[in-house]
């Protein structure tokens, strides 16, 4: 029979079986243990002259942490503080400015209420002007073209007689262009808030306040005396509530006993249709002209 040997779970292991984990932990506990022992003195000269001769390998150089600002809690209480204090410092800037602003827009209210000498119109006429204020005022001029349409519709703008003005009554009418006319209504809001509605209407030509007859007759009834010289049939007439300006339009200037019926449309019509009577043009027809007048007067 041969021998044979049976060695244990705890036999010896070969260096080759050994993974390098184990092996580097075996060396790093014999190297402490040699350590150890050479510093209480139980190695033989020849190893303490061979561990003495090795010099350990270097440590690698620590990089400097950067060292944080020390900031005792007496400085960030009073940096808090200061934070809150600039923030108190604009509320108070805000407010102040808040009630100086209130206090000029008071006393710019009652600058116009001594001048107005207790207008209950004053407000509303201030908002006017300041709607006025941001318009682009482009009104109808005598250089501008005459369109010629089949109906033309106008209407103009009679300024403020002098019962009104001694009344101190607001001019609610504004013509911003040739074609545009607008009526600033005085409103109030449920909480007695005054407010303006501004309502905007169109028409083929507006005529504010500083037209003459002479231009209002070159857009409206000049064209027809064109017209009926060609053969044919025209219609002009002016339409409002009393007091409007329809006996200025179409009769001319009336002050007191000074009456001058030429500026009318009326007379203005009659000028040009016997001009043209005799232009050669026409000369030859033989026109005719008859006229008649009639006023319809109280209510039917």
């Amino acid at each position: 029979m041969f021998p044979y040997l049976i060695e244990g779970r705890e036999g010896r292991r070969s260096p080759r079986n050994e993974s390098p984990k184990r092996r580097a932990c075996e060396e790093d506990r014999n190297g402490n243990n040699l350590a150890s022992r050479h510093s209480t003195g139980l190695l033989s000269p020849r190893c303490q002259n061979l561990l003495s001769s090795i010099s350990p390998a270097p440590s690698p150089p620590k990089s400097p942490t950067p060292k944080k600002a020390s900031r005792s809690k007496r400085e960030s209480v009073y940096d808090y503080k200061s934070e809150a204090a600039k923030k108190v410092e604009m509320i108070a800037k805000s407010r102040d400015e808040r009630r100086q602003r209130q206090a000029d827009e008071k006393a710019h209210k009652e600058q116009l209420v001594q001048l107005e000498q207790n207008n209950p119109y004053w407000e509303f006429a201030q908002m006017i002007n300041e709607y006025r204020a941001a318009l682009d005022f482009r009104p109808l001029r005598e250089t501008d073209p005459v369109i010629e349409n089949q109906i033309t519709v106008c209407v103009r703008k009679r300024p403020l007689n002098d019962k009104e003005i001694r009344r101190r009554e607001v001019d609610v009418i504004s013509v911003p262009t040739r074609n545009q006319l607008l009526v600033h209504e005085p409103k109030h809001k449920v909480d007695l808030t005054k407010y303006l509605e501004n309502q905007h209407f169109r028409f083929d030509y507006v005529f504010d306040d500083s037209c003459t007859n002479d231009l209002v007759y070159k857009f409206t009834a000049k064209p027809l005396v064109k017209t009926i010289f060609e053969g044919g049939m025209a219609t002009c007439f002016a339409y409002g509530q009393t007091g409007s300006g329809k006996t200025h339009t179409m009769g001319g200037e009336f002050k007191g006993k000074q009456q001058n019926f030429k500026s009318g449309i009326y007379g203005l019509v009659a000028n040009d249709v016997f001009k043209l009577l005799t232009h050669p043009k026409y000369a030859r027809m033989n026109y005719t002209v008859s006229a008649s007048f009639f006023e319809i007067y109280g209510k039917l």
